[in-house]
């Protein structure tokens, strides 16, 4: 039989095996929520540049359509450019070569998406360091 003392001090042993164990399931949960947060966040960076993909993917192919149904308008322009370059021609110097409405509005996406995620990038970089 045991001695009626011992039955304490085991209960005290297990009690304080138990509290480790309840802490260590603590910290995992805790690690767990930062991470799904973290993984969460990447999600919605993805959706984001995923969205500003497929409207730059729209614009690039309603642009493709516009220079096919214009007969390449841009290209003429550049052409000419290089053709009054080469020649020397004094209205030609200084002049860069027009591009279309449509062309000009899909670079400015790019650009601003790639804006975009230049300054997600700081407000990262800027976490990281505080």
């Amino acid at each position: 039989m045991e001695n009626p003392t011992e039955n304490p001090n085991k209960a005290a042993e297990y009690l304080k095996e138990l509290n480790k164990i309840i802490e260590t399931q603590q910290e995992l949960l805790e690690t767990q929520k930062i991470r799904i947060e973290e993984l969460e966040q990447q999600v919605t960076d993805l959706c984001k540049e995923n969205a500003c993909l497929k409207d730059q993917h729209q614009r690039h192919l309603a642009t493709c359509r516009l220079q096919q149904s214009n007969s390449h308008p841009t290209l003429g322009a550049i052409k000419e450019n290089v053709i009054q370059e080469k020649t020397g021609s004094i209205s030609g110097v200084g002049q860069q070569p027009s591009l279309s409405a449509s062309t000009t509005k899909c670079l400015m996406g790019r650009l601003s998406c790639s804006v975009e995620r230049l300054l997600e990038n700081k407000v990262a970089v800027v976490e990281v360091v505080q």
